[in-house]
């Protein structure tokens, strides 16, 4: 499906020898649109891949069996057979899904989820010291490296590293977090997500998280459905396959106040919690934010700067509530 002795005359001698870095390398010489649209096209609307095509068009490229292999197993998908194309790409050309409605609106302002990370000194910073400290590609080399940082005594760096290794390889971070529920499940959701919300959005940002913003009101529809498409998977009919939504309005979190947007690792972390005990397909599932505002400082306990933080992810406005007729307080 691609001309492929015609691309490879045109590709570059890459000569170091990682298969990721060659690939992204080779890719980067391409018109990477087209290419896409045809990785897409090819797995259809199961948006999966057959492992053997892919290892074709990867030899093709340039790189030997050997290398064309191992670089599928670093993202490795749904099965031992086919791969997730959205997987595939974003590995191959880092190509971001897009997504300008269901983002924070900071993030879509800054140009996405890398510009946002470049953007900030810190958050640069981190995102790669994370990366140097997740290199783990089976549970057991997951399990030793998130247990010699939970040995310094503090989980959020735990949690922050668990962060990363969702991102490079889900079926990893499951299957890691399976392997000892009672090890990592309290340094990825409670007790230690409190203090991760507060300061979430000082560590890198990731695509997993669905944001629903009140100045959208009228479009929630088209929002999820942007999520949907980059994050779901589908049935064979194009569908796509939701089976769980847990969402919250960041106002509440465990005692500690109105954390805005900054709330997002209480339904992340709850979806984790609702897989690895209850067995919930973690591909059929929505981590959501209701983005309405944030209060000052005098909205949470510890009087956190949040919302004029420069790093505040969410919408920089007060949240606005008024009574209900039972008389719950809920956002206007």
């Amino acid at each position: 499906f691609i001309d492929l002795k015609q691309t490879r005359q045109k590709l570059p001698v890459v000569a170091d020898r990682r298969p990721i870095v060659r690939a992204r390398t080779m890719a980067k010489s391409l018109d990477i649109t087209n290419v896409a649209q045809v990785f897409e096209k090819v797995a259809g609307p199961s948006g999966v891949l057959q492992r053997l095509h892919l290892e074709q068009v990867l030899q093709s490229l340039g790189l030997s069996r050997d290398a064309a292999a191992e670089f599928l197993d670093e993202v490795r998908g749904v099965n031992g057979h086919g791969i997730d194309c959205r997987t595939f790409l974003s590995k191959v050309f880092q190509q971001e899904p897009k997504r300008t409605l269901s983002l924070p609106k900071s993030v879509v302002e800054a140009g996405g989820i890398q510009a946002w990370n470049a953007k900030h000194d810190e958050i640069r910073q981190l995102k790669g010291m994370l990366s140097g400290m997740c290199k783990a590609k089976t549970v057991e080399e997951a399990l030793s490296e998130a247990k010699a940082i939970m040995s310094l005594g503090h989980d959020i760096w735990t949690y922050a590293y668990m962060r990363r290794l969702f991102d490079r390889c889900p079926d990893v971070y499951y299957a890691t977090l399976a392997a000892q529920p009672s090890t990592l499940l309290p340094a990825v959701y409670t007790p230690a997500v409190g203090e991760a919300c507060q300061k979430f959005g000082k560590m890198p940002m990731y695509r997993r998280g669905c944001y629903l913003c009140i100045a959208d009101r009228g479009n929630f529809k088209e929002v999820l459905k942007e999520y949907a498409e980059a994050e779901l998977e589908k049935d064979a009919s194009g569908n796509y396959l939701c089976d769980c939504i847990v969402f919250s309005d960041g106002g509440r979190i465990l005692g500690l106040g109105d954390l805005g947007a900054w709330g997002m690792g209480i339904p992340i972390g709850k979806l984790d919690l609702y897989t690895v005990c209850a067995g919930f397909n973690p591909h059929r599932t929505i981590p959501l934010i209701l983005d309405v505002g944030n209060h000052g400082p005098e909205g949470n306990t510890d009087r956190l700067v949040i919302r004029d933080s420069p790093v505040y992810t969410g919408l920089k406005q007060d949240r606005v509530t008024h009574k209900s007729e039972q008389g719950t307080v809920v956002n206007s």
